[in-house]
């Protein structure tokens, strides 16, 4: 009888703090959890420790996300100990060396990851990625391969047609990016990417067919309507790098840049002054592409070099 009551408290009282429902919350099991509210579940199960070890290294897992990578390895020590033969705790630390440029102790967790899970694809792209950086672009080259293999994501593509357009292998980047294309032809990446390659083989043709492909897969997205306007303005056509801008003030009616390259393009066809000063003021310098997380929010402001014009222009990036 006492068994029998304790089992009913257990499901009918309150629950108990660090416990399943907890777990749920910290894990993304619940819908619509603030953020804050999933932190706190996730130091109740580890700090209560009244759940199994895989439990609570889990939580530790998801506590490492977000964070910087010190901390994030901190937590990630703990997810192992609680749970060592799990395969993503150790990638997960690895990429976490790799944001701290460590790269030979990175290397040393893919090893131990992979070893664990050898059909990981995320683990052979984060060697990949180190391999890289550490100037070994046909050991990265194999691993994407290896990676391709297991999973046919597409920005395992784009990493490589990257690496090949950095070597100055248009012809093999080209390859890759018709690869992934086959597998996925409504995918914008691959084609900012070959717009990319075709602007270095000065194919101004297809670099249009490029970015208007693109535009017209990220319809919201300004950088593919940006580097046509650039492209229109290099080919001298001003009427259609005016309607690029044109759009482009559709998105952002007070971006100083657009505005002023607009009304430059109408005073070199006599027309008439571009309105008002903006409010926003952009700085512009020579600097390198500027990369976008995958999970940005769907309005962010990017700072993106124009190749070819030698600025960076702040954009507003669309999910």
């Amino acid at each position: 009888m006492w068994a029998a009551l304790i089992i009913l408290a257990q499901i009918f009282g309150p629950p108990q703090p660090g416990g399943q429902q907890d777990f749920d919350v910290c894990t993304g099991k619940t819908e619509n959890t603030p953020l804050e509210e999933s932190i706190a579940a996730c130091h109740r199960v580890v700090s209560k420790e009244v759940l199994d070890k895989k439990s609570i290294g889990e939580a530790y897992y998801t506590l490492a996300g977000g964070l910087d990578p010190a901390k994030a390895i901190s937590y990630l020590d703990q997810a192992i100990a609680h749970d060592p033969e799990n395969g993503d705790y150790y990638g997960e630390r690895g990429f976490e060396y790799h944001r701290l440029k460590d790269y030979d102790r990175a290397l040393s967790e893919y090893e131990k990851a992979l070893a664990l899970n050898p059909r990981s694809s995320l683990a052979y792209s984060a060697r990949a990625r180190t391999l890289v950086e550490k100037g070994d672009d046909a050991g990265a080259l194999a691993d994407l391969d290896r990676a391709i293999a297991i999973a046919q994501e597409p920005f395992l593509y784009t990493n490589k047609a990257e690496i090949y357009l950095r070597q100055g292998d248009t012809s093999a980047a080209l390859a890759a990016l018709d690869q992934g294309l086959k597998l996925n032809p409504d995918h914008a990446q691959f084609f900012q990417d070959k717009a990319d390659v075709y602007r270095k083989l000065g194919d101004t043709k297809q670099e249009e067919a490029a970015l208007t492909r693109l535009i017209a897969l990220k319809p919201k997205e300004q950088l593919g309507i940006l580097l046509r306007a650039f492209l229109y303005e290099k080919l001298g056509k001003a009427d259609l790098a005016i309607a690029d801008y044109d759009s482009l003030l559709g998105f952002d009616p007070d971006h100083k840049f657009y505005r002023e390259r607009r009304a430059e393009l109408l005073a070199l066809k006599g027309g008439a002054p571009a309105g008002p000063a903006p409010k926003v003021i952009d700085a512009a310098g020579d600097a390198p592409p500027a990369t976008k997380a995958e999970d940005a929010a769907p309005e962010l402001e990017c700072r993106v070099y124009v190749p070819g014009a030698g600025i960076t222009v702040s954009v507003r990036c669309a999910k």
